[in-house]
């Protein structure tokens, strides 16, 4: 797959905004009709928010961390209460 560029030291050399991994990675994002990029990369997170910014489409398009969408989709169901059967099992796991 191709990453944002960070990984390879993009995210510390100039590059035309127009060749520039992250600057790809949005526009194919954009033509889906995503209106979220979700990464749990850190540097993704850096050169794709750049991105965003520097083609000024923060309007249309959101970087967001993975587990802030999975806590944001939990709070919205913290009403909804754990299996007793599975509590322990989620406990174990928080705890290995």
């Amino acid at each position: 797959s191709l990453c944002c560029g960070g990984g390879g030291g993009h995210a510390w050399r100039e590059i035309p905004r127009a060749k520039r991994l992250s600057v790809l990675r949005v526009r194919q994002a954009l033509s889906s009709g995503a209106d979220i990029i979700a990464t749990a990369c850190p540097l993704c997170m850096h050169m794709l928010d750049d991105a965003v910014q520097t083609m000024h489409v923060d309007d249309r398009i959101k970087v967001r961390d993975l587990v802030d969408l999975l806590y944001r989709s939990l709070e919205m169901k913290a009403d909804v209460p754990l299996p007793a059967d599975q509590t322990d099992a989620v406990q174990e796991v928080c705890h290995a």
